[in-house]
């Protein structure tokens, strides 16, 4: 008879495509652990690619408000699936995931065991938001053993917030199955790049808020374009302040010169279409966009004391690093450097890839996990 220990719930949000995810949960399968994949949301292209890799994948479409009859949804649903799959194990993904995973834990019959994993440092101080404070709060106080995705967050964690404990916060790096990027691939990065013919193409692919610092970049644009650069910049993803970006974009009249596509499943292809990646988030805890940006062999522009870039981010040798508190025009000046071919992007971009390959493989993530679940 097979141990409920190997058979596990891998529990998320979402359900776009997560090169993460996938490579964890096919990693585990492909170590003889019986795999189950839950979404507190639509099925989509993520439960779709790993249902073809022959993982079952249960979805619950549900309201996060009222709480009490979301936390009752969820907990009759997932209670259903813990059962009929025999799970011992939930390794949950996000902070609403990993609440409804250690209710699971601490009111089920049935005894299972939850690590969650949390993929932010500080965004709850950062936004002032109560309510992620509270969140993170709960997570820490209940949870018996927290995966986190930089060493930074655990530093953080540890400093700034109650029941955060060295003995049961591990760091384990995000792991990826790099093979996997080619299936983003549609094959439209020269079309892509027509559609923005330019001298320079910049990218940025981030939630549209505050934190992620798209004003910044767009001021930096209108000086650069005032200078009489060939530059324009594509931005891909949603968010709040999508309308706002939108609007400013009208009043400085750059409607030809940066253009918005939202979600797109093609990620690589207009990273491939591009010059360089703009990310000059405050918020990270391990970015994927610029892992994504490696495979294509460009580099990027990111922000320095934000998640795990200083562990292996060389400044200038395989990528840029800006201030948190960095002006328009200094992030103008540094574009228009890049522009005028001061350095070697072509070199930079394949330094970052060689480091990303090196650093984020699924192997070496495979092996923390396994380690953490056994033990």
């Amino acid at each position: 008879m097979i141990s409920k220990e190997n058979n596990i719930l891998l529990l998320t949000q979402g359900n776009q495509r997560s090169i993460y995810l996938e490579s964890l949960a096919i990693g585990l399968k492909s170590n003889g652990y019986n795999i189950a994949f839950g979404t507190i949301g639509e099925y989509g292209p993520l439960q779709n690619c790993l249902s073809k890799e022959g993982i079952k994948c249960y979805c619950l479409k549900v309201n996060k408000k009222p709480l009490l009859k979301s936390y009752f949804s969820n907990f009759k649903f997932w209670s259903k699936v813990i059962k009929k799959e025999n799970i011992g194990i939930i390794l949950s993904h996000l902070q609403w995931a990993n609440i409804i995973a250690l209710m699971l834990e601490k009111f089920l019959i049935k005894r299972i065991k939850v690590i969650t994993t949390r993929h932010h440092v500080d965004a709850s101080f950062i936004t002032k938001s109560n309510n992620a404070k509270i969140e993170d709060f709960i997570i820490n106080l209940l949870s018996y053993k927290q995966v986190v995705v930089s060493k930074r967050a655990k530093i953080f964690m540890l400093k700034n917030e109650f029941f955060a404990s060295s003995k049961k916060i591990f760091y384990i790096p995000l792991g990826y199955n790099f093979e996997k990027y080619l299936e983003l691939k549609k094959g439209s990065a020269l079309k892509i790049r027509k559609e923005n013919d330019c001298e320079f193409l910049i990218i940025t692919i981030s939630r549209i808020k505050k934190t992620k610092r798209h004003m910044i970049v767009l001021q930096a644009m209108n000086i650069l374009i005032n200078r009489g650069l060939d530059i324009k910049w594509i931005i891909l993803d949603q968010g709040p302040l999508q309308n706002v970006i939108k609007e400013k974009i009208k009043e400085f009249q750059l409607e030809d010169r940066i253009k918005m596509y939202g979600n797109q499943p093609n990620i690589i292809d207009f990273l491939e279409a591009s010059d360089l990646l703009v990310q000059p988030s405050v918020e990270e805890s391990s970015n994927q966009t610029i892992k994504e940006a490696a495979i294509t062999e460009i580099t990027a522009i990111i922000t320095k004391d934000i998640g795990d870039y200083d562990e292996y981010i060389e400044d200038k040798k395989n990528a840029f690093f800006i201030s948190k508190n960095i002006t328009k025009e200094d992030l103008a000046n540094l574009i228009e450097q890049i522009y005028s071919k001061k350095y070697n992007l072509q070199k930079m971009g394949s330094n970052l890839n060689k480091t990303i390959q090196k650093r984020f493989s699924i192997e070496n993530t495979l092996e923390k996990y396994i380690e953490l679940i056994k033990n």
